[in-house]
């Protein structure tokens, strides 16, 4: 059965491409004024307006440069020719002003997962369920595992939402890939509540640069039962990733339960790493909190 144009998974990117969007505009204006915004009456975002983010959206060049699948541009152009209104409102509502003073590591950042719930659950666009929305749980530390499921979950959304189809670790499809899974920690504010982002986002790139290898090898295998291994072949978590959890950000595309995969002991599942020219530096961890405490049933 196919997917709805506008299914869970497909609603919740389409915010997170928004808010780049709104980045994007915002540090292209900065450059042009070389710092120094200019100051328009009645409006503290030197113009800046989300409606205009929201209307071009599917046509901008930031959406162009993120290279979605066919499905997410038919998707894209559902919403907003049918929705733009709502989204528009919502999204005016969440940012802050002014908006060339904010990123994701600030204390004033919109908080992308409310305006997730808002527009894509039952009292928006339904095209959640409830228990499909991102959990509004406020995470302050992450251990390694719960990192590395983190980081495994998103960078397997990431693919399975892109264009590009690389079956080996090289060329042009590898390479903008690979360019987009680069940023998945400093994205992570975007899929959950992380209080000392800074913090939390040095802990994900010192164990993104130790197995970046292992977690490259999502964007040439797009199994989940590799993604669902990773992190327990890596001996950072004791248990495989369940499909609910690996699918958590598309809810949609997960319908029937899928086989275990084999043993972590057999020779046909060995996680073989893709070399990486990046630094290997040494883990620093944060105190033990449980990463998924909305999901802690599914660890049992």
């Amino acid at each position: 059965v196919s997917e709805p144009a506008l299914s869970c998974g497909r609603c919740l990117m389409i915010q997170e491409a928004i808010w780049r969007d709104v980045q994007r505009n915002v540090t292209n204006i900065m450059k042009a004024f070389r710092g120094s915004p200019p100051v328009v009456p009645g409006n503290p975002n030197f113009g800046l307006k989300p409606w205009a983010v929201v209307a071009d959206l599917c046509e901008s060049d930031g959406w162009r440069e993120q290279t979605f699948c066919a499905e997410m541009d038919d998707a894209c152009r559902t919403i907003i020719s049918e929705h733009a209104p709502m989204l528009v409102h919502t999204w005016q509502n969440e940012l802050p002003a002014p908006l060339y003073d904010i990123d994701l590591t600030k204390a004033n950042a919109p908080n992308i997962v409310r305006i997730k719930r808002e527009i894509c659950g039952p009292v928006g666009l339904e095209a959640c369920k409830y228990s499909e929305l991102p959990q509004e749980i406020e995470h302050k530390r992450l251990d390694p595992c719960n990192l590395c499921e983190a980081i495994t979950v998103d960078a397997f959304s990431i693919v399975l939402f892109s264009r590009e189809r690389p079956k080996s670790a090289a060329g042009r499809d590898y390479e903008t890939l690979r360019a987009k899974l680069l940023r998945v920690c400093s994205e992570l504010p975007m899929r959950r509540r992380v209080s000392n982002f800074v913090a939390v986002k040095e802990s994900c790139e010192d164990l993104w640069d130790e197995h970046e290898g292992s977690f490259l090898l999502l964007a040439t295998n797009r199994s989940p039962q590799i993604a669902r291994r990773l992190c327990a072949g890596l001996r950072l978590c004791k248990k495989e990733l369940s499909m609910l959890q690996l699918y958590q950000h598309n809810p949609s595309a997960y319908s029937t339960p899928s086989p275990s995969p084999p043993p972590l002991s057999q020779p046909s599942v060995t996680l073989k790493q893709h070399k990486s020219p990046l630094r290997k530096s040494p883990l620093r961890t944060l105190p033990l909190q449980q990463h998924f405490d909305a999901k802690q049933e599914l660890r049992a």
